[in-house]
């Protein structure tokens, strides 16, 4: 967490969809996934999905599964 409570994000998901100029909702809309949950893992409340949901998040954004959600130390995603 940092200083103000906040978790920092461990994905590149905000930078790709600013890339983009999408919405979370557009997102959500690409992978019928949940806005709110988009929200989550965007915002580093949510660390790692399952391979199915990042497949989904990755395939919508036509970057590979490294590219959203690198690997941290260790081999554990972030």
């Amino acid at each position: 967490m940092s200083a103000t409570g906040q978790t920092k994000p461990t994905n590149r998901l905000a930078d790709l969809l600013k890339a983009r100029g999408w919405t979370e909702r557009t997102l959500a809309s690409q992978t019928g996934l949940g806005e709110s949950y988009i929200n989550r893992l965007k915002n580093g409340r949510v660390s790692s999905p399952s391979l199915v949901t990042a497949g989904k998040i990755a395939k919508a954004l036509g970057v590979t599964v490294e590219e959203v959600f690198p690997l941290q130390a260790g081999g554990r995603r972030g």
